[in-house]
């Protein structure tokens, strides 16, 4: 067999597996993807470390920050010692005030929590109950989360600090209210690329300072800090819940302003302030995305030469296999039988010829069978869904019928009417005429009342032996009445003679009528069961007569 193959420039197979390989020499040739890897993996190593360094710095910053705003308190202390009136006390605090730009004021609470003293009017009523107040009793310098003071309209930070008497005992206690935006500045000290920014989350993951971006946005857009950081939680950020866990995040994250950044972080102020620190992905990796975009010129450039060759080709053969394909979509939607054009391939290589002649002999094949299987489908569910004695509908798909039936009318709130009729006295017939006369009577009944109802949508089945079913949509109780007062007259008409029945001398029928608006949730046997019972009713009082069911009443 490999024996007789031979080269055949003019063939399908040659010319596509020509074109194949040479699109893998040229792709395999320049590929390169491990050095695109390295470079991607480089540049994120580089920025993680950057970040790291970030961290650190502004960790000391901060902690600067912290120790010279307590050693700023405990002077004030200091030169608070001797006894000194309440103007005097003032005016130190004043004075302190004003040489300190990032304090918004002054104040001096007694052990109860009262304000005695304040400078600028920094907060109103007691502290008794602030964790950074009973702290200072203790005779810690306390440094408090942000919080919003609404006597001066703005974030703070407190710092308390105890005042000692001349026994070292703590008389009093010294609470200085830092200026929020104080804080923000000391976290935008360094900058971190272009996209590059710090922020503080207190240690439940509420935010101190926002970042930069949300800042600048903000301040454009004229709305003020308080209702950006009291709406702020970042409890789900992906550092936050790393940090509480001391472990290190090193994958890429969104963060909590939809924006995918690497990040770092370092725990500050003993435990109570986080330090994040971010840079957009698409920003570190920009080196990476600049050298993979040179490399992918070049890769598809080069492909694009190759295309060049391959689209030579594809003129050769793209006429019949276009047909083939227009042939494909009409067999699809249903053109069974359809034939390609000689002409359209005739210029063609040998394989496409052979394809199309094959495909023509298919297509004819496959329009007679599927014409075959219609012809047996169509016969197949007439008798899956025909009684064979009635010709009317069988239990199965009367089962199929009333369940669509009762959820449409449950849906658009119609009432629903179904009709449960039996032949009166059968079992006697059959003993009396046989049961070939009795399945005579049931087919010419069934007739009589599949001929009776008008509307294409009422529903005539064969309920078992000789009981028969009819479903009316959009019927109220009055039209259902009609309609079955009209069935038993049309089956009196046939005047079948029935010499063993009570109740006349011919085949007569009873009707048990039901009618419901269905309710959703309500089961479907409620309407049946309705029926039944109207049908059990008939027959109770004497049979040959219409009777419907005790039910609430239905609005047509």
């Amino acid at each position: 067999m490999f024996g007789s193959f031979q080269i055949n420039r003019s063939t399908l197979q040659t010319r596509l597996i020509i074109a194949v390989t040479l699109l893998l020499l040229l792709t395999t040739f320049l590929s390169f993807i491990p050095t695109v890897i390295v470079i991607k993996h480089q540049r994120t190593e580089e920025a993680l470390t950057n970040l790291e360094q970030v961290v650190s710095y502004q960790k000391q910053l901060i902690d600067r920050w912290i120790t010279e705003r307590e050693y700023d308190l405990t002077y004030l202390v200091s030169s608070l010692h001797e006894p000194q009136n309440n103007q005097q006390f003032v005016d130190v605090l004043t004075t302190f005030t004003k040489s300190h730009p990032d304090f918004l004021g002054m104040a001096i609470a007694d052990p109860q929590g009262q304000i005695i003293f304040s400078t600028g009017n920094p907060i109103e009523g007691e502290v008794t109950k602030r964790s950074f107040f009973q702290q200072a009793l203790y005779g810690e310098t306390c440094i408090s989360d942000l919080f919003y003071t609404r006597t001066s309209m703005k974030y703070t930070i407190v710092i308390a600090t105890p005042i000692r008497d001349h026994e070292g005992k703590i008389s009093n206690v010294l609470l200085g209210f830092v200026n929020h935006s104080a804080l923000r500045e000391l976290m935008q000290a360094f900058k971190l690329g272009e996209t590059g920014q710090t922020y503080l989350m207190n240690n439940e993951g509420y935010l101190l300072t926002e970042p930069a971006y949300t800042y600048e946005k903000r301040e454009a857009e004229g709305s003020s800090s308080s209702s950006f950081l009291s709406s702020q939680t970042g409890k789900e950020h992906p550092l936050f819940i790393k940090a509480k866990q001391g472990e290190k995040y090193g994958p890429s994250y969104d963060n909590d302003w939809g924006r995918e950044v690497y990040g770092d972080y370092l725990w500050t102020n003993h435990g109570n302030w986080l330090i994040i620190a971010e840079m957009d992905r698409d920003e570190i990796l920009e080196p990476y995305y600049h050298y993979r975009m040179i490399t992918l010129s070049v890769v598809a450039t080069v492909l694009f030469l190759a295309f060049l060759y391959v689209l030579y080709l594809s003129k050769q053969i793209q006429a019949p296999l276009q047909s083939l394909l227009e042939g494909t979509k009409k067999i699809e939607a249903g053109e069974y039988g359809y034939q390609i054009k000689a002409e359209g391939i005739r210029r063609s290589t040998k394989e496409l010829v052979h394809l199309a002649s094959i495909f023509n002999e298919m297509s004819l094949r496959v329009a007679d069978n599927v014409q075959l299987l219609r012809e047996r489908e169509n016969k197949l569910e007439l008798l899956s869904n025909t009684d064979e004695l009635t010709c009317v509908a069988n239990r199965r798909y009367f089962n199929e019928r009333y369940e669509l039936m009762w959820n449409f009318a449950t849906r658009m709130q119609h009432p629903f009417s179904l009709l449960m009729v039996d032949i009166d006295f059968f079992k006697n017939y059959n003993d009396t005429y046989g049961h070939l006369a009795g399945d005579q009577a049931i087919h010419l009944v069934a007739h009589a009342l599949q001929h009776s109802v008008k509307r294409t949508t009422d529903f005539v089945a064969r309920y078992g032996g000789e009981e028969f079913v009819i479903l009316l949509p959009n019927t109220d109780e009055a039209g259902a009445m009609q309609v079955g007062e009209e069935l038993r007259h049309q089956v009196e008409l046939l005047q079948l003679e029935h010499s063993s029945s009570s109740v006349a001398s011919h085949v007569t029928i009873s009707i048990g009528v039901a009618t419901v608006v269905p309710q959703e949730g309500e089961l479907a046997t409620y309407l049946l069961t309705l029926a039944d019972e109207a049908l059990y009713q008939a027959k109770q009082e004497g049979r040959n007569r219409v009777v419907a069911a005790k039910s609430p009443p239905v609005l047509s």
